[in-house]
């Protein structure tokens, strides 16, 4: 008796814990005291030789925030380079059509040199007499060797094998594969020891081979572009922190992703970007 006794109470744990779990307040709020959240500028500014210099100016905002891109007007932005000092000017926000850049600070009567060996100084200086500096130098393009693009037997899909040469040095770079008006169809960043596996990319002594996904159509009037951008370090780590930042988002057991930046004063980027690109019509 007294173990058919000890069996029923050790059957009924479990009923009364989830009892007592009912019984609750389940609607009691807890309220969790969190620190003031310090709005900070965020930079988008990249040099391309031969177009205007550009660059967005925002300020970042609490989590808990409404969703919004709160502008930056009125602040002094300069950029130099070779003793010369560029004003950029207050324009609102734009959109860049051949490029699907967003910016609200330009000089657009001034291109970017093709200078690959001089430093570029960005000044920020807000109303509030905020500010933020960065330095960069722009890396020379790495030109694209080959295209070509295969198509299975009886298959209206195809993709492109894409090779270039990689020069001596540290050497980062992103492949994009844009379709009809800019649209990203792929987007593929390494660098040129290959330290985070990719299955688009492959070595060969000095050649790189890039696979893109089955994306040409022969029967769609589709047109590609395939752009390979060579960049430094900096840029390299803003955009890997930003891709792996966006993995991680609603993923409750991953640990936090910080944005790298390159400027001094706030968050964001300051970088040069060369690249060589093909268009590639229906076959």
């Amino acid at each position: 008796m007294r173990r058919k006794t000890l069996l029923k109470s050790i059957h009924a744990i479990p009923y009364l814990f989830l009892f007592l779990l009912i019984s609750c307040d389940r609607g009691k709020e807890i309220e969790i005291p969190l620190p003031d959240y310090e709005n900070q500028l965020v930079v988008e500014c990249y040099l391309e030789p031969g177009t205007p210099m550009r660059m967005l100016l925002t300020e970042s905002v609490s989590f808990f925030a409404s969703p919004q891109v709160p502008l930056v007007k009125d602040a002094l932005v300069t950029i130099t380079h070779n003793g010369i000092v560029d004003t950029l000017s207050y324009l609102g926000l734009l959109r860049d059509a051949d490029t699907t850049k967003i910016y609200n600070y330009a000089k657009i009567s001034k291109n970017v040199e093709f200078d690959y060996t001089s430093e570029y100084s960005l000044y920020i200086k807000t109303p509030d007499g905020r500010e933020v500096t960065g330095k960069c130098i722009i890396p020379k393009p790495v030109l694209i060797d080959s295209v070509d693009i295969s198509y299975e037997p009886d298959d209206t899909l195809g993709s492109a094998l894409v090779t270039f040469t990689d020069p001596p040095g540290d050497d980062y770079y992103r492949f994009i594969l844009y379709r009809d008006t800019l649209i990203s169809v792929q987007d593929v960043l390494f660098d040129e020891n290959l330290t985070r596996s990719t299955p688009f990319v492959i070595k060969a002594g000095e050649k790189f081979y890039i696979r893109t996904r089955r994306n040409f159509n022969i029967k769609e009037n589709d047109t590609h572009i395939l752009a390979l951008i060579h960049m430094d370090k900096a840029y390299f780590d803003y955009v890997r922190s930003i891709k792996d930042s966006r993995e991680l988002n609603g993923n409750p057991f991953a640990q936090a992703s910080k944005v790298k930046s390159n400027v001094t004063g706030g968050l964001g980027i300051f970088a040069g970007v060369s690249y060589d690109a093909k268009l590639r019509l229906p076959k």
